[in-house]
């Protein structure tokens, strides 16, 4: 499950594909829709990996298992030209 913490705006400008938008402010009161995905590997990003750290933390705290975040954010994704999706508005 990939898990972007940007606002939503960020994310309708552009996200790597299959990407849910949990921005981070709301992650502590949309954690529990994750419940289901506690046991399995949750990869978070934000723009630059300061946020999905964080979030990385509170989900850990929180119970989930295997939370990981991309080192350098979406900013890195893009500079390494991997693929991007973005919401049709």
């Amino acid at each position: 499950t990939i898990i972007d913490v940007r606002n939503e705006e960020k994310f309708n400008e552009g996200h790597i594909p299959d990407a849910i938008n949990i921005p981070f402010i709301k992650l502590p009161e949309e954690i529990n829709k994750l419940k289901n995905k506690s046991k399995k590997t949750i990869l978070l990003y934000c723009g630059s990996g300061n946020s999905s750290g964080k979030a990385m933390k509170l989900l850990s705290q929180k119970g989930f298992e295997s939370v990981m975040s991309i080192e350098g954010g979406f900013a890195e994704w893009i500079k390494l030209q991997l693929p991007i999706s973005q919401k049709n508005i």
